[in-house]
């Protein structure tokens, strides 16, 4: 699949070896239900899931239908008049793309030629299609490769010809444009011709994309007039190591001493991060009820044009479908709370005498039968509760539901553990969000004792698992989430517990802490910790946390508490549907520049270390060293936390397979090392263990885990003269990007039980220690 290339590989994307424009698209509703088999239709670039589907439902005659606009909130409710709870309260509408269920919606995943696009229906939440979530496709940039040239080079003559090529994430051929020491060069198709300068010459290539995203690559070249000039003489070469070399730090662990409160100003720190968020969704427009919510809290002004969203949603969403059926009590529950917020009445939320709720506390029949308060599940009773409380609606005696019933029903769900599962029953899986949201709920009823005791049950569950970054893990929204963490300090803030407190914070974390290391730079929060970019939810979801806890340390009451909102009569408007634009993603950061070589210290061996004694991997290390694969330092020490370059894993994993090569490896960056040293990396790369990366080894950069995974995969082949079989790919959530290659890599250090990764990640960007890479390197040779 066209997934992210690994640290040395560029592999043809597959869009590049497509004769036609075309992807695989399917509709599966069931096993004897399938409205569109798996057909070859047209993709065009720009085209996401969305798009795709509904063109081809609209010219297969296939009823469709979707909510929440064209980009990040779309959500599709109903394919073939098959809609959302329509089977079971985990039923709706789920999609994969080459296999992986992505953690964003249909709306802003973008699809390639060669794709796989199937749209299945769930009856249990996911669980039945296997369904767990994951990043997918989040880089979106041009890319743009050069060939002929080698940046680094010395070259003789003053004109310079090379080929450049560049292309949108579809694979479109975009023209590029290049320039040598700042002047423009000529660019013939993809040939350039350039003229230097004698010296160092800086060569910056460029290309944008139709919506103006731009890539850009700098080559250095130098020009020598003189044909033959003298070398440099050669270094010594076996230079007298610097025994205490100085690499970037590994990545640590949180210092697990807690930050008292009082070094850490807490109110500058969540005003900034609600001032940003803020700032981030007034940019745009504001069409969801949750966005409006947050802002009227925030003090925020929020924009004319949303009553007109809301106006289409009641319409949309409530009154049309009222009495058919098919109208969903959490859209009349989330109306409700919107209407409050923004001053419109919602007993009269039409202007025409439409009662939200009514429609709440008299629940109508679901076309199943059931009741479509409870028909949602443990959602439909708390929302109930909330959107009742947010103005302290009075409930007609002769209600069909009344607040003291609505408790009832949501008590008798609780599991034994403490927690709630979106299901009417305490079979369900449980959930962090609905927990945190029942908190919410029942907040102004603690006073009862069976009351108090649920909530106080429910606290120590989400206390206990919490983990140790400070979040909640939660295999079906993808791991760790922002939402969740959000939803926990919305539900203690409502309760008046501090989200600070020492049974919230793990390792001095606590929840506002790693909430906040979820905002990104345009002031968005993320979904997940490492996504490329905010996430609407995710951002409407933390900016009301934020505001929770603000009110709550200024002692302003709770969230949805919206009693000092006047009623403001106004018409209704004739609105006109606001377009959802396709938001232009952020610009990835400039890579790191590499750092220039240095020649490596080799290690000197060494039979005592003083610095493993009481080190885990202290048998790992003295076994690879018995062996005469690794080796100490002068100073008679191994230091097993120093991250290992690029030169030092390929060395241990050459003497570990004993290889032999009489050939030099073509990298100009290897030449100050030792010869011994430059032996290994020719054996490493002529044995297919390594390829280098634009005509470069990179000797002294940190050895990432994908790459130390990459080299012992290709290994193994070497090893045991085929590639290592496995069945399945490893269930980390973030080595999903990288190629296919790299993926297989990481799935057999998992199969082989080589490398468990940390909370449901392989962290593959991170660097490898030198107590790691023994670990690794001794399991890999006991394997067969």
């Amino acid at each position: 699949m066209p997934v992210a290339p690994s640290f040395a590989e560029h592999p043809t994307p597959i869009y590049e070896n497509q004769a036609t424009q075309t992807l695989q698209h399917s509709i599966t509703i069931s096993n004897t239900e399938i409205p569109m088999p798996l057909s070859t239709v047209e993709v065009q670039e720009g085209d996401t899931v969305l798009s795709v589907l509904k063109r081809n439902v609209e010219s297969r005659g296939i009823q469709m239908e979707y909510s929440g606009g064209e980009g990040a909130t779309a959500y599709v409710e109903g394919i073939d008049n098959v809609y959302e709870f329509d089977r079971g309260q985990g039923s709706g509408w789920m999609y994969s793309v080459n296999g992986i269920f992505p953690n964003r919606g249909a709306g802003v995943i973008k699809l390639i030629p060669g794709d796989k696009v199937e749209w299945k229906y769930t009856t249990d939440l996911g669980k039945d299609l296997n369904a767990d979530l994951f990043p997918f496709r989040e880089d979106l940039e041009p890319k743009i490769s050069v060939s002929g040239i080698t940046s680094g080079a010395t070259v003789t003559k003053s004109s310079l010809s090379f080929q450049v090529h560049a292309a949108s994430y579809f694979g479109t051929a975009l023209q590029p444009t290049v320039t040598v020491n700042g002047k423009p060069a000529v660019v013939t198709g993809n040939t350039v011709n350039a003229l230097l300068q004698s010296g160092e010459n800086n060569i910056v290539l460029q290309a944008a994309d139709a919506k103006n995203d731009k890539v850009t690559k700098s080559v250095k070249v130098t020009y020598s007039p003189i044909a033959n000039p003298e070398p440099n003489p050669l270094p010594n070469p076996n230079p007298n190591p610097n025994p205490n070399p100085l690499p970037k730090p590994p990545v640590m662990k949180p210092d697990p001493t807690p930050e008292t409160p009082s070094t850490k100003d807490y109110s500058k720190l969540v005003t900034s991060a609600i001032n940003q968020a803020s700032a981030q969704m007034l940019a745009g427009p504001i069409d969801s009820e949750w966005q409006a919510i947050g802002l009227v809290k925030a003090g925020k002004k929020v924009p004319a044009s949303y009553t007109n969203e809301f106006y289409e949603h009641l319409q949309d969403q409530v009154i049309s479908r009222s009495g058919k059926g098919r109208m969903k009590i959490t859209d009349v529950q989330r109306l409700t709370m919107a209407a409050a917020a923004i001053g419109i009445d919602p007993m009269n939320a039409d202007g025409k005498g439409f009662n939200l709720i009514d429609k709440i506390l008299n629940s109508e029949k679901h076309m199943t039968g059931a009741d479509s308060l409870t028909y949602q599940g443990n959602n439909g009773i708390i929302f109930a509760l909330i959107a009742l409380d947010t103005k302290g609606y009075q409930v007609p005696s002769n209600s069909k539901w009344t607040r003291e019933s609505l408790v009832e029903e949501l008590l008798k769900y609780q599991k034994d553990d403490g927690s709630w599962s979106l299901s009417t029953s305490k079979e369900g899986s449980t959930s962090y969000d609905i927990t945190a949201m029942a908190l919410i709920g029942i907040a102004p009823y603690t006073d009862k004792p069976e009351v108090r005791k649920a909530m106080d049950r429910a606290v120590k569950f989400l206390a206990d698992e919490q983990g140790p970054t400070g979040g909640f893990d939660e295999a079906f929204v993808g791991g760790i989430s922002s939402e969740a963490t959000s939803q926990v300090i919305i539900g203690l803030t409502a309760n008046r517990i501090d989200p600070r407190i020492p049974m919230f914070t793990k390792n001095g974390i606590n929840l506002i802490d790693h909430l906040l290391s979820f905002q990104t730079s345009d002031g968005g929060f993320q979904h997940t910790a490492g996504d490329s970019r905010s996430n609407a939810m995710a951002t409407e979801q933390a900016l009301q946390a934020l505001v929770a806890f603000d009110l709550f340390t200024k002692g302003k009451g709770v969230l949805y508490n919206f009693t000092e909102v006047p009623v403001i009569p106004s018409p209704k408007p004739d609105p006109e549907p606001t377009p959802d634009p396709d938001p232009k993603p952020d610009p990835k950061p400039d890579p790191k520049p590499e750092p220039d070589p240095k020649p490596e210290p080799e290690p000197n061996p060494t039979p005592q270390f003083t610095d493993i004694q009481t080190h885990w991997a202290k048998d790992y290390i003295n076994q690879a060293v018995e062996l005469g694969i690794a080796s100490g330092y002068k100073d008679q020490t191994f230091k097993p936390n120093q991250s290992l370059t690029r030169a030092q894993a390929v060395s241990i994993l050459v003497r570990a397979l004993d290889l032999k090569t009489d050939k030099k490896a073509p990298f100009p960056d290897i030449q100050k090392y030792a010869s011994s040293t430059q032996g290994e990396i020719a054996a490493a790369y002529h044995h297919g263990l390594v390829k280098g990366k634009d005509g470069k080894f990179m000797p002294a950069q940190e050895v990432t885990r994908a790459q130390m995974a990459l080299m012992l995969y290709r290994a193994y082949e070497v090893k045991n003269g085929e590639m290592y079989k496995f069945e399945q790919i490893a269930p980390f959530r973030d080595i999903r990007l990288y190629n296919m290659e790299a993926v297989k890599a990481m799935s057999m250090l998992y199969d082989l039980k080589m490398a468990k990764g940390e909370n449901g990640n392989f962290m593959p960007s991170n660097s490898t220690s030198r107590a790691h890479a023994m670990k690794m390197l001794m399991e890999f040779l006991n394997t067969k």
